[in-house]
């Protein structure tokens, strides 16, 4: 059995999570968990599909403009993983 303090600072923590991530909470309550937003990976896979094709299109075409494109998805990746790791994630 949970003692009142220990209720206080886990509806505290819940409180906190539901206005983070909102989803996870739910999914929590639900009894089928999520991944944490931190943990997702979709941005990661998102920016390996895009730097694949835009790599692709520079092999093919010797374009200037795919070799642009393949630049910018490497300063897209190289930013989001700086912002994730300021963010403390």
């Amino acid at each position: 059995m949970l003692s009142e303090r220990d209720r206080q600072v886990l509806s505290q923590i819940e409180l906190g999570l539901v206005g983070a991530d909102p989803r996870f909470v739910a999914g929590m309550r639900a009894g089928k968990p999520r991944r944490p937003r931190e943990y997702r990976l979709t941005w990661l896979i998102l920016l390996i599909l895009l730097g694949a094709t835009a790599f692709g299109a520079v092999l093919v075409s010797g374009s200037v403009w795919a070799l642009i494109g393949l630049l910018a998805v490497g300063v897209a990746a190289l930013v989001r993983f700086v912002l994730r790791r300021l963010d403390g994630s």
